[in-house]
Order: structure tokens, then sequence, then C-alpha cells
């Protein structure tokens, strides 16, 4: 009787296993959209971690050396989890990006009417508190900011979950690390006074890596080689970073981004061919198909128009070039933009303050250059003015311009 049971357990079991190895091996994988959300959300939590630890130490440690020592380094180290998920941070949570990490300046929202100045928030704003010693009189506030830097993580880890974590987005963002690296990264602007920024470029690059894994075997089916390549020279970006980071003012940032930065943007775009993942033609700041950041076209100055437009057409660049210098935009048709922007002298007059239209006396201000404005997400000296289309309708209306109108 005992053998009968026994015997029909086990045939139980076998059935059981069997089965099971059956759904698994027709159960498609998980798609690589929601594992790379998953990693996503798990970094956040290790962030999430790294700021609770900060926290802690902030709240036991003194002002003497070994106190400031022991909470710069639980800053530096939530620094560094913050740097490994910068870049799908920073495309998929902007946002959050923005409050955990802006500069430590005031700002006055767009859309406020009132104008009311909000103090920074973020790593920075808690930088100038920590270095070069932590200021003990400032632990209630530094312990503040650190409630409103994990805020952001629980408000971030729930919108990610309506987020497309497209293989397009993804390959933006991973180029977009790269570009922030070396105009943010190695210049130090996300780290001013703690000067942190060559071991955090080197964390920054190490996370390409980790994000690319996800494209190890679709990549390698396609071009071996081409894989192999592309993480050693993110291995050798890495190890030139760690090799010369304590010499911050004397780092090589030439042969960085030339011989170790931009041949790894090479390779993602050449990965990206060859994986075919398609391009975002959207409007954006930098050209969808740029290689590198120094590409002739890398910037898009139709991202900063109205319109949003993909290319600025060049039939409206051309009547651009011809209004710019036709005085026929001015009430008595003797002044041109040209007249004070003028191309010789870098687009501007070459005087202090520019001339009134009546050529009697001079304005407030002076004469900008027109260098790079297409790619200014505002202008004018308050800010007042987002797109240029706006601030030409003032220059026309100006009783001392162009005292004209459109209409």
């Amino acid at each position: 009787m005992k053998r009968k049971l026994f015997l029909q357990a086990l045939n139980v079991c076998v059935l059981i296993c069997a089965m099971t190895a059956c759904n698994t091996s027709t159960q498609p994988p998980e798609p690589r959209s929601l594992r790379l959300l998953t990693a996503f959300r798990q970094d956040l939590d290790r962030l999430d971690s790294s700021l609770t630890g900060l926290e802690s130490t902030i709240q036991k440690s003194d002002s003497n050396r070994a106190g400031t020592v022991q909470v710069q380094s639980a800053f530096e180290a939530a620094r560094h989890r913050y740097k490994s998920l910068e870049a799908l941070l920073e495309t998929f949570e902007p946002d959050a990006a923005l409050e955990m990490n802006a500069a430590a300046l005031d700002k006055v929202e767009d859309d406020d009417p009132n104008q009311n100045v909000v103090p920074p928030t973020g790593f920075q704003a808690m930088e100038e508190f920590l270095y070069p010693n932590f200021q003990v009189s400032q632990r209630l506030h530094l312990v503040g900011e650190v409630g409103i830097l994990r805020s952001a993580i629980v408000r971030a880890r729930q919108s990610v979950m309506h987020e497309q974590l497209t293989d397009e987005n993804v390959f933006d963002a991973l180029r977009a690390e790269i570009f922030r690296i070396i105009t943010l990264g190695i210049s130090g602007f996300d780290s001013p006074i703690a000067l942190t920024s060559l071991p955090e470029a080197a964390t920054a690059l190490r996370s390409l890596n980790t994000v690319l894994a996800f494209y190890d075997d679709d990549l390698a089916a396609v071009s071996p080689l081409l894989m192999k390549r592309l993480k050693a020279s993110i291995h050798a970006a890495v190890t030139y970073t760690e090799a010369k980071s304590r010499t911050f003012d004397t780092f090589d940032r030439l042969t960085f981004i030339s011989e170790y930065v931009n041949p790894i943007s090479l390779l993602l775009h050449e990965s990206r061919v060859a994986l075919k993942i398609p391009f975002n033609d959207y409007a954006k700041p930098f050209a969808a198909r740029a290689k590198t950041l120094f590409d002739s076209d890398a910037f898009n100055a139709a991202a900063y128009a109205p319109s949003r437009q993909k290319k600025i057409p060049q039939s409206q660049a051309e009547l651009g070039r011809l209004l710019f210098f036709d005085p026929v935009l001015s009430e008595k048709n003797n002044r041109a933009c040209a007249s004070c922007h003028q191309p010789q002298r870098g687009f501007t007059d070459g005087l202090a303050h520019a001339l009134t239209a009546s050529h009697d006396r001079t304005k407030l201000r002076n004469t900008p250059t027109l260098i790079n404005a297409g790619f200014q997400q505002s202008s004018s000296y308050d800010q007042s003015t987002t797109f240029l289309e706006d601030r030409v309708m003032k220059v026309l209306q100006s009783s001392d311009e162009m005292h004209t109108s459109l209409t």
C-alpha cells in the first residue's frame, strides 16, 4: 500500500515538473523595455537607500574633521548612485533630475505671474554646506534637503511606470549622457565646490555599459566585433578618467574628449545603425543623427522655435536673411537689423550702449551678439521673452528702435 502511494506521489511530481518545464520553454522572454524599467527602479531604490545613509550621517556627525569626512563620504556615495542612473533619469524623468541636481541658484518659474523667487534644492544646494567643512548649524536644513531628494525619487518611481523605455529613447539617453559628461561633467558644473566631477564622470561612463548590457545578445548577433570595440572604448575612458581624477585642474580634457569620449559616441551611433534602431526625428536641441557633439549639424535651432519644426526650411532662412539687411521693417526705412547687429563686428555694434533710432542718445542696454542666439531658451536681461520671434516683436514696436509693427 505504501509502495503504491509512493509511486503515485512520484508520478504527480514528475507530471508537475514536466508541465513547469513545458511552460518555461514556451513562455516568451520578458520585453527588454520591462527589464530596463525594473533595473531603473532598482537603481532608484539604491539611490534612496544611499540618501537614507546620508541623512543618518548628517544627523549624528559633528563639525570636526572626522565628522566632515564622514558626511562628505556619505554625500559622495549618494552622488555616485545618482550618476549611475543619470542617463535614464534625465531622459525619462527630467523634472526629478532637475529637482535633484540643478544649479544652486535662485529661480523664478516662467508661469508665475508674481515672479516669486524659488530657492535651489538638491545635491548642489547641499554641497555649499558640506565643503570644505560640514556646517553643523545647517543640520536641519540639510536633512530637509535629503527629504526633498527622496520625495523626488518617490515621484520618479511612480511616474516612470507610465514611460515607454523604447530602444530609440534609450539610445538617445545614452548619447545625451555622453554629451552631458563633456559639457557639464568634466567641467565641474554640477560639483563646483567639491570638484568631484572626474570620478563622477567615470561612474557615468560605467553606467553606459550597464545599460548597453541589455543589448549585448542582439549586438553580438549582428556584429560581435562592434560590441567588443564599444565596450573596450568605454572601459578605456573609465580607466583614463580614474587615473587622472585627482588632478582636476590639470586634467587633459582635450585628450579625454578627442581620444576617448568621441570614439564612444561614434561607436554608439554605429551600434544603433547595426541594431536598426530608428532615430527620433522630432525637434530636439541635438540633431537626431548627430554622431558626436562636434558634428557641424549637431545642434538643431528649430527645437527652440515656437513652431517646433523638425528643420527650418531653406526658404524661411533666406527670407530671414533678406529682412535682416532690409530697412523696410523700420518706420522711416532707414534702419535694419544689421545696422546694430553688424556681421563684421560679431553681430554687435562695438558700443557700450546702443544708439536710439534718432541717434541723439543711447539706450540703457548694449547690442548683444546674435551668435548662437537661436539656441537660447530665453532672452532679454530679465528673461522675459522665450522665443526670438517674441524678442523681434519688442524691437519692432520700440520707439527707440524700429518703431513699427507687422500689422
